[in-house]
């Protein structure tokens, strides 16, 4: 098993990221085969154009959308290895993009013990049809929390 590297803040090129730590090199969600760690990938300026509004909720919590760009999404694949993340030892790495093909280590997080994930309409890619989507509610573990995470609140999409 490989040990955690990335310290908060850090900024990483994402192939050096997945040569290190495994998962999959495109798309937001990677479940690693070859550590125990899901890498969880957010960028708010290109999400939008695929219907993800990720983002810090008024909960303390940091809402990440679940994958799939057309239809309504489902439990399944990625989302899966979210929801599943504790019971399989996995931890949720999550990263920003801060410009082409590099990424901001934001900390380890973890899924909220109530209200883990909620559905929320978005469009599809491209302003497409609007659909349901999969909101996992992150709470911070490594990651300083803003404030502490309560299962009332959501982010607002701008």
């Amino acid at each position: 098993m490989t040990d955690w590297g990335i310290e908060v803040g850090q900024q990483l090129k994402r192939v050096d990221i997945h040569a290190r730590y495994g998962g999959r090199r495109q798309g937001g969600i990677g479940p690693s085969r070859v550590t125990p760690n899901v890498l969880l990938f957010t960028d708010p300026i290109k999400g939008h154009k695929h219907g993800y509004f990720d983002g810090w909720g008024d909960d303390g919590c940091y809402h990440y959308a679940g994958e799939g760009q057309v239809g309504d999404q489902k439990m399944t694949q990625g989302n899966l290895a979210i929801l599943n993340h504790k019971q399989d030892g996995r931890a949720l790495r999550l990263f920003r993009g801060v410009s082409s093909g590099v990424s901001e280590y934001l900390g380890e997080f973890t899924l909220t013990d109530d209200r883990s994930w909620y559905l929320t309409d978005a469009p599809e890619t491209g302003d497409g049809p609007i659909r349901s989507v999969i909101m996992f509610r992150l709470h911070p573990v490594e990651a300083a929390p803003r404030w502490g995470c309560n299962s009332r609140t959501r982010p607002q999409r701008p």
